[in-house]
């Protein structure tokens, strides 16, 4: 059977679509890491001496960095409270735009806060 070529492209398009679809709502996400199992690494790190790769990994998991995210971290990245100013408390900014790299969606400088590293991000950098 014939078929014209209108259709045969209407079907690649329609192919081509549906395999974008998939890949944009995949069928199934990952389960995140149990806050426990992540303590434990950095405490495993911690007693391995490897006290910079241990806050990493606490920041990946209160932060929910991906790992491209927290492994280009650099200390300018982490930006202390300014004196007088109404928020005194540490924040990340993820992206900076003197990297030239954005994030996956394009966007530079995103500055990311969690209360849970409020509580500890601070102390790590001040001891």
């Amino acid at each position: 059977m014939a078929v014209s070529p209108l259709l045969e492209r209407a079907q690649g398009a329609i192919g081509k679509a549906l395999k974008g679809w998939r890949k944009l709502v995949p069928t199934r996400s990952r389960l995140p890491l149990q806050k426990m199992a992540a303590y434990r690494i950095a405490m495993q790190m911690t007693v391995k001496n490897e006290r910079a790769m241990a806050i990493m990994v606490l920041l990946s998991f209160d932060l929910y960095l991906r790992p491209g995210e927290a492994m280009s971290l650099i200390g300018k990245n982490v930006v202390a409270p300014v004196k007088g100013a109404g928020v005194q408390y540490y924040t990340v900014v993820i992206r900076d735009e003197g990297e030239l790299h954005p994030d996956k969606t394009g966007v530079f400088n995103n500055s990311i806060d969690n209360p849970h590293t409020r509580n500890w991000l601070g102390k790590q950098f001040t001891v």
